[in-house]
């Protein structure tokens, strides 16, 4: 596996995003999820982007590490990036952080090293550095706890392009086998005893995090996801 520190380009304007990614090659055909990478992706194409390895490194603690090093707050308000947020967090998202607090084996000394010198006076972990953090993720509709909501213009057109439709009485009868046996809703997805007991083996060993917006999550006291969610203004319900 390698893990590395990543740089994608915008070849017209050379705006950058700089990410974390783990591959089982040196390098992939991954471009970065940043959403205004994304959005600059739709508007100037794919291939108007041009992806480079900027170090590879043995873990992705170490990985993280740099990214905190190169993608700063300061780099962030130079208007030079697509980054939206501090490095070494795993982005806006939360898939790396799902990935940095899945390690299938016990830490090594070294690792552990690592990770301690790296929150070690970090300041997203004060109370003013977790506003900050706060603060570079308002109106990231990607970031941690937040939810995409249509606008009422898209709702409009969402409902109008839907008017008139009609589905033949074969195309319903289609419709209907092909949801036959699933659990689609929210009251049939514990229907099947094995999916509650899936769901129930999951939360051992987890406890409940909550911050001020009331958003929760279940996490493994002590883990790196449960370290990244602290620094992001969680707390741990009694």
């Amino acid at each position: 596996m390698y893990f590395y520190v990543y740089r994608t380009i915008n070849l017209l304007n050379q705006k950058f995003y700089i990410g974390v990614h783990k591959s089982r090659k040196p390098i992939d055909d991954y471009v970065g999820s940043g959403r205004a990478l994304q959005k600059a992706i739709e508007k100037y194409g794919l291939q108007n982007f041009k992806t480079e390895v900027l170090s590879y490194h043995d873990s992705l603690i170490e990985a993280f590490e740099e990214e905190a090093r190169l993608v700063t707050p300061e780099l962030i308000s130079s208007k030079t990036t697509y980054n939206m947020s501090p490095g070494g967090r795993g982005g806006s998202g939360v898939g790396h952080i799902k990935n940095f607090g899945k390690l299938k084996r016990a830490r090594t000394a070294k690792e552990k090293s690592h990770l301690s010198a790296f929150f070690t006076g970090k300041t997203f972990i004060t109370p003013e550095g977790r506003k900050k953090c706060s603060d570079a993720s308002k109106g990231n509709k990607n970031a941690l706890g937040m939810t995409y909501t249509h606008t009422q213009e898209a709702k409009d057109k969402i409902s109008a392009a839907k008017k008139g439709i009609i589905f033949s009485k074969e195309h319903r009868q289609h419709l209907s086998a092909a949801k036959i046996g699933r659990c689609t809703g929210a009251a049939n997805a514990m229907a099947k005893q094995e999916h509650r007991d899936k769901v129930a083996a999951s939360k051992i060993g987890r406890k409940l995090l909550v911050n001020d917006s009331g958003v929760r999550r279940l996490s493994k006291p002590g883990s790196e996801q449960w370290i990244a969610l602290l620094a992001l203004g969680f707390k741990e319900t009694s």
